[in-house]
């Protein structure tokens, strides 16, 4: 593809990105797509094959780049090198309610009543309305359709 041809590797070695050059990659691509030089799926693809790779790598580097930013002492709470802000920290935790009976049973209603109001939302596209057990009108959720998407998987 041509629009790599400004990000060739130079004499074999690796290649470190910073925002300009990746951001002229992308530009590079986005141009030849609308030059009608590379075809927009090919592109697309592509980039989710990218976006997989950089994943993986910063999977396989998130170690080793926490230890050397661990390296700048107290200051690795807050650094700033090579155009970004680097934040060493603990990350977010997580509340466990499964061994609380009152809980899982609230959780359970609350999903049984959002169940029935989605029913009656279908109903009501129909020209039809959900009555209760008792006889009271069951309000129609709201519903907002989304924008369209690509989906994207790729093939092992």
């Amino acid at each position: 593809m041509s629009f790599l041809k400004s990000n060739k590797m130079k004499n074999n070695k690796l290649l470190l990105l910073d925002k300009g050059s990746v951001s002229q990659l992308a530009a590079d691509l986005v141009e030849a797509v609308n030059n009608g030089e590379t075809n927009p799926l090919e592109a697309y693809v592509a980039i989710k094959h990218m976006e997989e790779v950089c994943k993986l790598a910063n999977k396989a580097l998130k170690e080793q780049a926490i230890e050397e930013a661990s390296k700048h002492g107290p200051e690795s709470r807050d650094l700033q090198l090579h155009g970004a802000q680097i934040q060493v920290k603990n990350g977010a935790g997580r509340w466990n309610f499964k061994a609380i009976p009152e809980v899982v049973k609230a959780e359970e209603d609350l999903k049984a009543l959002k169940e029935r109001h989605k029913q009656a939302y279908k109903m009501s596209e129909r020209g039809d309305q959900m009555v209760s057990e008792h006889g009271e009108l069951i309000k129609p959720a709201g519903y907002y359709h989304g924008g369209e998407v690509i989906a994207v998987k790729l093939l092992k």
